[in-house]
């Protein structure tokens, strides 16, 4: 009587855990931070970003060196100017030097600005893309790849997520 019960409670166990098991709702993972580096609309925005960054940081250069130029010539000329004319310099090069401060800064969060902007903008292209491959392709889920620790390779969309968005999402200036 035991080994019927155990063999009935093997099978039902068995067609309640097959049953789940094909029933089960597709999931997948997208790893968005390839998309946004490998498609050429992100390529594209991180070139106009890259650019942004190195005029700013050569246009850095130069003020800084205008700065350290003028504090050589202002030590230089600390003998020969008055003491009030000397304070009036130091302070005139304090607020240059003030003012360089807080351009960069306005300019880095700038730049930052720029680039949250543009990722945003390509996600929100994204959202409609992957809405229709989602359905055209049974998927109930898509989970971003940083919230997964380990996944079967087959479930990696992202190869035909960049092509759909290279081929549907055209590159475009920064504002």
């Amino acid at each position: 009587m035991t080994f019927f019960k155990k063999l009935l409670f093997l099978i039902l166990t068995c067609i309640f855990f097959c049953n789940v098991a094909f029933g089960a709702d597709k999931i997948v993972y997208l790893n968005v931070d390839k998309v946004m580096g490998l498609s050429k609309a992100g390529k594209y925005l991180k070139s106009q970003l890259d650019k942004i960054h190195k005029s700013n940081i050569e246009s850095f250069k130069k003020i800084e060196e205008k700065l350290k130029k003028d504090e050589k010539d202002l030590i230089a000329k600390k003998n020969i100017l008055s003491k009030d004319d000397f304070q009036k310099e130091i302070n005139t090069l304090r607020s240059q030097a003030n003012e360089y401060k807080q351009k960069r800064s306005k300019d880095i969060k700038d730049v930052n600005i720029k680039r949250v902007n543009a990722s945003k903008k390509i996600i929100d292209l994204m959202n409609p893309l992957l809405a229709k491959y989602a359905d055209e392709n049974g998927i109930a889920i898509i989970i971003s790849k940083k919230n997964i620790i380990m996944g079967q390779n087959q479930l990696d969309i992202t190869e035909d997520i960049i092509k759909l968005v290279d081929s549907e999402i055209k590159p475009f200036k920064l504002k």
